[in-house]
């Protein structure tokens, strides 16, 4: 289990800037890197033999937050589907992490995959993990968090 820092709303009436950080518990497990393969090297090979994976920095696996489920875009590869690139879905993790039980996606109905694009690009209403949170979006959420 990971602790990190959040920082926390001011009270009514504070004076600007007067927020105070509190520590939260989040758990995080220690994946298989998906676009190494758990190998710590880029499995094409392109720069190099020897080249470090660009998505775990050669260390076989990547943390994430719990829980979490495989990318439905590239299958938990973390490569782009016919391509040698990073999934742009899941970053070439494989996952996403969830907030818990999600439903099955309603625009992509858990393919990962948006419907309406000609190129094939990911769903921008679960942003390709397949499931969206209760009650929303990962669009919503991300515009309500400002990512």
């Amino acid at each position: 289990m990971t602790t990190t820092a959040r920082k926390v709303a001011p009270r009514r009436g504070a004076r600007k800037g007067a927020g105070t950080s509190e520590a939260v518990a989040v758990e995080t497990i220690a994946v298989t890197c998906g676009f190494c393969e758990g190998k710590g090297r880029d499995r094409f090979g392109i720069m190099s033999a020897l080249s470090t994976c660009c998505v775990c920095g050669g260390l076989g696996t990547v943390s994430v937050k719990t829980p979490y489920v495989r990318c439905a875009f590239c299958q938990g590869a973390g490569v782009y589907p016919s391509s040698r690139q990073t999934c742009t879905a899941c970053g070439g993790v494989g996952v996403h992490p969830v907030e818990g039980p999600s439903p099955q996606c309603p625009h992509c109905l858990g393919t990962g995959v948006d419907p309406h694009s000609e190129t094939g690009f990911y769903c921008l209403v679960c942003h390709g993990a397949g499931v969206v949170p209760e009650g929303g979006s990962r669009l919503s959420m991300d515009a309500e968090s400002g990512k």
